[in-house]
């Protein structure tokens, strides 16, 4: 033994046992204090709970036997049992008189009937009238009714006059007094549901006392001590089997473990020093089975990539020749795509926008009976016509500036204008359409907004769009476009009574051909283009939109653009 090396009196075998063995103990000692201690909380869980929801739920009982006694009697009144009206004197002719009768018959019958319903003991209905008299008490139908007022009981008194504001509460309410039990005599704290009866004027409560959470509380307690005294003597014997079972199966256990610990210590040894692999058909375990090929494995790796780097170092130079062959002919055929869309675009724009303003201007030089006169429905074929070639002409144009904006062809020339005048002139573009509709167009624009310098032509573009939504989306209201001037931006608010947008569909608004309506259902024409051009154009301009919406009610849409 080497100087210094502290001497190991205990084997690795005899700690493994003393360990699992302690471990096992401590684990069934451990189990049953927190068995123990998992049925106490519980417990104590359940009391909480149980205060805590008590009132609330109690509550919840009350108003709902008060609610359905009321609707019982509603039943009764619409629909009498046929004993009630076997009891009707045939000789009453007086169509009010035999009614009263009737009517008489069938509050007896509903006070007989309720007053002996009995939840439990202190549980109860009562019944009073508006002026005062009580029908049913403790539970106890009167003959003849008890006058409250002349009873001399000022706590029933003060209690029944605020039983009297049920008249004024149609709904019912609830309201907490002290009041005698009857099986005790002795107050307590009592919370009552009240609701009123407005065709007879009658008063119609129940309630529970505060205290009896108490009871339930205290035969908890006693079934859970029965309870684990019972488990108790029942697990003391499954215990001492499970400790001499655990003992048996730690022995063996422990035996095979340091076994296997040296035979595996040795494997290991010669595979670090040898440089070999381990022999797994010497290991017991599928744990130290997993550990020697996971060693194996390493090895193996650690070969391979020594392989691969060795690969790499001599031939880095010809894969970095042909990567970089590989993207430049990527780029190119970009290149090559990008200047096919243009010139695509380039032919749409004259191919498709030429015939179509030509048979704008054609119609149009019909619809004024140049040629000669048009009967009405030749008028209206050729103004839908009309319509239907400048909305696809707009389509058009909304989508070859959407693809000139994402491939930076599209540019901005700033320059000094008017913007008050630019907004009457948009304004003034827009009206017919609001008066088509009958909607109220009006406009603010502050005295200190003046002149601005940005691009006019795309500012008038942004806010023609987004008036034309406004008036597109609105049915009935007004649409008001107010102006105002901000530090060094001037700030422009369309604001409409609109449909409104939900608020899981602002994020994705300004996406392009994203709609608020969509499907074959949809009501509003469109590409879903306008929203993102205007967001794009915007953003050119240094500018920035935002859009605020209540569902149902209208939005509005704001434009910043810097003054300068």
């Amino acid at each position: 033994m080497k100087p210094g090396k502290p001497k190991r009196e205990i084997s690795l075998e005899k700690k493994i046992f003393q360990y699992l063995l302690m471990t096992t103990m401590f684990s069934l000692i451990l189990l049953g204090f927190f068995w123990v201690k998992s049925e106490i909380t519980r417990f104590k869980e359940e009391v909480r709970i149980l205060k805590d929801n008590f009132s609330e739920n109690r509550k919840a009982e009350i108003k709902t036997k008060v609610l359905g006694i009321k609707d019982w009697i509603s039943w009764v009144r619409i629909d009498p049992p046929d004993s009630l009206l076997r009891k009707v004197p045939e000789n009453l002719a007086n169509k009010e008189i035999r009614t009263q009768y009737i009517e008489k018959l069938i509050q007896d019958y509903c006070l007989d009937s309720i007053s002996k319903i009995r939840y439990t003991e202190d549980e109860y209905v009562f019944i009073n009238t508006q002026d005062g008299k009580a029908l049913i008490s403790n539970g106890i139908l009167n003959h003849p009714p008890v006058d409250i007022f002349s009873s001399g009981d000022t706590s029933w008194i003060r209690i029944f006059r605020v039983e009297q504001s049920t008249k004024s509460q149609p709904g019912g309410f609830y309201y907490t007094y002290s009041f005698k039990k009857i099986s005790s005599r002795i107050s307590s704290q009592k919370t009552s549901y009240f609701g009123y009866i407005p065709e007879w004027e009658w008063i119609i409560g129940t309630g529970f006392y505060e205290d009896d959470v108490i009871s339930i509380i205290d035969s908890r307690k006693k079934a859970l001590l029965l309870k684990l005294k019972k488990d108790l003597i029942n697990v003391i014997p499954f215990l001492l089997l499970s400790i001499l079972l655990n003992y048996l199966i730690v022995l063996i256990f422990s035996k095979r473990l340091s076994k296997n610990f040296n035979t595996f210590k040795e494997f290991f040894s010669k595979a670090v020093h040898q440089q070999s692999l381990i022999d797994k058909s010497k290991v017991s375990y599928k744990e130290f089975d997993d550990l020697a090929e996971t060693a194996n494995r390493m090895i193996e790796e650690s070969k391979e990539v020594e392989s691969t780097l060795q690969h790499h170092r001599e031939h880095l130079e010809e894969l970095v020749i042909q990567r970089t062959a590989e993207l430049e002919k990527e780029k190119e055929h970009a290149l090559s795509a990008d200047q096919l869309k243009s010139a695509f675009l380039a032919t749409m724009s004259h191919e498709l926008r030429t015939p179509l303003n030509s048979i704008i201007g054609f119609t149009g030089i019909l619809m004024n009976e140049k040629p000669g006169p048009l009967n009405s429905e030749q008028k209206k074929q050729l103004g839908m016509a009309q319509n239907s070639a400048r909305h696809l002409l707009s389509l058009i144009n909304d989508v070859l500036d959407i693809s000139k904006i994402e491939s930076g062809q599209l540019k901005v020339y700033m320059h000094t204008f008017s913007l008050p005048d630019l907004i009457n002139k948009v304004v003034e573009t827009n009206r017919p359409f609001a008066d088509k509709k009958k909607l109220k167009l009006s406009v603010f624009i502050d005295n200190d907004v003046k002149d601005i310098i940005s691009d006019n032509i795309r500012v008038q573009q942004i806010l023609l769009n987004l008036v034309n939504n406004a008036i597109k989306f609105t049915e009935a209201g007004s649409i008001y476009i107010k102006c105002l001037l901000s530090g060094n931006y001037v700030s422009i608010q369309i604001t409409d009574t609109g449909i409104g947008i939900e608020s899981n569909k602002i994020e994705q608004l300004f996406k392009p051909f994203m709609q608020i309506d969509t499907g074959l259902t949809r009501k509003h024409e469109g590409t879903g283009l306008g929203l993102s051009i205007c967001k794009k154009l915007t953003e050119m301009l240094n500018g920035s939109i935002e859009v605020d919406s209540i569902y149902g009610s209208g939005s509005t849409f704001t434009l910043k653009l810097p003054k300068t």
